[in-house]
């Protein structure tokens, strides 16, 4: 029996977000299928393009947000 996959198990599957069974499964069915190949390789195209983003925040923002967590710690004690 073929499994009929959407666009947010692809999407899962190319972020790396789905469980290593359904991971597993999905791999072997994208070999395995030529219509879900292409929706694949669509999909893996427009993720190519997006744009990258950094997870790392500046030393500036870092120190911000240190101040303002012991401002507000220092206020709440205060109450």
């Amino acid at each position: 029996m073929e499994k009929a996959y959407t666009q947010n198990q692809i999407i899962r599957f190319i972020y790396k977000d789905a469980a290593p069974l359904e991971h597993l499964e999905m791999e072997h069915a994208i070999q395995e299928d030529s219509t879900l190949w292409k929706e694949y390789k669509s999909l893996m195209k427009a993720f190519k393009r997006l744009p990258k983003v950094s997870f790392l925040p500046s030393a500036s923002v870092i120190s911000e947000l240190m101040v303002y967590s012991n401002i507000t710690a220092l206020e709440a004690k205060l109450q």
